[in-house]
């Protein structure tokens, strides 16, 4: 078993600014219900669909969370579309992944295919966060 980790609070919430290349209901990605989603609409694995994040001023992160997801190949970019980290293989509900402090202002998640081929995009909690410390001992 891992050590428990400690981590900030999602930096994504009502003060964002969050543009959606399809479908509505941003709110469902920071109302910490991972049963409400964002879905796209008109989407399939041909299409990417991108959630654009403007925190208002930089914050740091280098965690994130996707909860109740079918997406299966995603990248985390800059505004400049720089990638910060590429997923290609998630075949999980629940995807936790780890990069590089970042301290940005403007993040993409680019989401392009699902786990069943064709499906529309969805995802339940979108979280970006900080990693603060790792308990040495649980």
């Amino acid at each position: 078993m891992s050590n428990v980790i400690l981590l900030s609070q999602s930096r994504i919430d009502y003060n964002c600014t969050i543009t959606l290349s399809s479908g509505t209901n941003a709110a469902a990605l920071y109302d910490r219900d991972k049963k409400t989603v964002w879905q796209s609409v008109g989407s399939n694995d041909t299409i990417t669909e991108i959630i654009t994040i403007d925190f208002g001023r930089s914050k740091p992160f280098n965690r994130l969370l996707l909860l109740n997801t079918n997406v299966k190949k995603y990248q985390l970019c800059m505004a400049d579309d720089t990638v910060i980290i590429e997923v290609l293989n998630n075949s999980e509900l629940q995807n936790f992944q780890t990069f590089e402090l970042q301290n940005l202002q403007t993040v993409k998640l680019k989401c392009f295919t699902t786990q069943t081929a064709n499906q529309e995009k969805k995802i339940g909690e979108l979280m970006l966060m900080e990693h603060y410390y790792t308990l040495a001992q649980n």
